[in-house]
């Protein structure tokens, strides 16, 4: 999470401190010990390939963003 925190601080040219809870740390006695994304499954099964490198996809999602600002809550913290 964190390296991609600085990545997208890095496109929005901004530097924000980054924190933890402790109520949001993964539980000890978690049954999930990692979690690893990868696409290795999908790309050999079958013929889906990624439009967009990660980078360009944030891009595009920031840019969606900042042009649609009405349909984003920013006064509030909203999951």
């Amino acid at each position: 999470m964190r390296e991609l925190l600085n990545i997208i601080m890095s496109l929005l040219n901004i530097n924000i401190n980054i924190s933890e809870e402790e109520k949001r740390i993964r539980p000890s006695k978690s049954e999930v010990n990692r979690l690893i994304c990868n696409n290795k499954k999908i790309l050999t099964h079958t013929t889906w390939r990624p439009q967009y490198t990660l980078l360009e996809g944030l891009e595009k999602t920031i840019e969606f963003i900042k042009t649609h600002q009405k349909y984003y809550k920013n006064e509030i913290y909203n999951i």
